[in-house]
């Protein structure tokens, strides 16, 4: 299902929920551990991504992957760290000076967290 992208996470309280955005739809989807999106079980949900089994595998999703897998069924890579844990940072922004609001969401919280 390449319609299903993790747009981001929040805390809430001890536990992160996860927001899904079906790209055909511009819906979004609040998720938790424990819940299904598409055909994926979402198993953990962190700061920076989060976790499902689809087909018997384990996949981790960063945000702005797609979620539940592709078209074929086959779950989608990751291009992402595992959920809580923080990637590298990088060393200048990209040329032009235009992130993306992914990445200008990341920035603010870990700047919020004095990080």
């Amino acid at each position: 299902m390449r319609y299903m992208i993790l747009r981001g996470t929040m805390g809430r309280g001890t536990d992160y929920v996860a927001f899904i955005e079906d790209s055909r739809t511009g819906t979004t989807q609040v998720c938790q551990a424990g819940d299904t999106v598409g055909q994926a079980n979402v198993t953990a949900v962190g700061r920076d991504g989060l976790t499902y089994e689809m087909n018997g595998q384990t996949v981790q999703a960063a945000i702005g992957d797609y979620v539940g897998g592709t078209a074929s069924g086959a779950p989608a890579p990751s291009t992402g760290a595992a959920p809580g844990t923080a990637p590298a940072e990088p060393t200048a922004a990209p040329s032009g000076g235009a992130m993306s609001i992914e990445e200008r969401m990341r920035q603010r919280r870990l700047q919020e967290e004095g990080k």
